[in-house]
């Protein structure tokens, strides 16, 4: 279904588009219809194909271009492209095409948040359920409960598990927050060197709603990935360049 196979590339990145003039879209569909009408010609089922290769040695520069600009090239969202362009799509495989685009950007914004929005839930819960046992305000039952579901939510497969299936949003999240809170409270050297502005500075929580609010997945990782989450997880691969050098017979024993 396009729903699948395509609503990844229905999304606008970038700049947002302005919202559809419905006099335009009509004007545009009519337009189309009336092409259609006007050049279609029987006889041209028994004109050869032109080669691929024919065809751009016979287009010169300036008729790429024009060809591009009348179909909106570039064009990063590629539903919008066919909705929009494709000519011998029905009014309805057309509005299909839109309600896939549609909610594909509805949901864009969501992908962005995956790690921030579960890692957030899961630390947090991780906190409460901390202070509300550190105050005797629930069981040793009750917290040795919500640790087996907590390690289960967490779990990281290695790489080499038949289990993996990419980086566990929970616990990547989870391990980032956790490792800003020790920064912030119990810095080590590599952490003052790596974050001199939050290192030590004993607000923890006040960098960690800094950055719920302003940073999502990528930027996130980018500003506070730690070299010890990188060890935890890691996010490395070591190569023992001499060995493979020998190997491929590039160097000397």
């Amino acid at each position: 279904m396009p729903r699948h196979a395509l609503k990844e590339h229905g999304v606008n990145r970038y700049a947002h588009r302005s919202k559809p003039n419905l006099a335009e879209e009509r004007q545009r569909a009519e337009d189309r219809r009336a092409h259609a009408d006007a050049t279609y010609n029987d006889l041209w089922r028994t004109v050869p194909t032109i080669e691929k290769e024919d065809e751009e040695t016979a287009q010169s520069e300036k008729q790429q271009e024009d060809i591009r600009g009348k179909l909106g090239l570039p064009e990063e969202n590629l539903l919008y492209f066919i909705e929009k362009r494709a000519p011998r799509l029905e009014d309805w495989q057309r509005e299909l095409i839109r309600i896939v685009r549609h909610i594909a950007q509805y949901f864009y914004p969501q992908k962005q948040l995956q790690m921030m929005n579960e890692g957030c839930a899961t630390f947090v819960h991780y906190e409460i359920m901390n202070r509300l046992h550190d105050k005797g305000l629930i069981t040793e039952g009750s917290m040795l409960e919500f640790l087996h579901s907590h390690s289960s939510v967490v779990f990281q497969p290695g790489f080499d598990d038949p289990r993996f299936s990419g980086l566990n949003p929970y616990a990547l999240g989870f391990a980032m927050m956790s490792d800003i809170k020790r920064i912030c409270e119990d810095p080590k050297e590599e952490d003052r060197e790596f974050f001199p502005e939050i290192a030590g500075c004993g607000d923890p929580f006040g960098v960690l709603r800094h950055a719920w609010a302003n940073y999502r997945d990528e930027s996130f990782i980018l500003q506070y990935l730690s070299p010890a989450v990188i060890r935890k997880f890691r996010l490395f691969h070591v190569a023992d360049g001499q060995q493979q050098a020998l190997i491929e017979g590039r160097c000397d024993p």
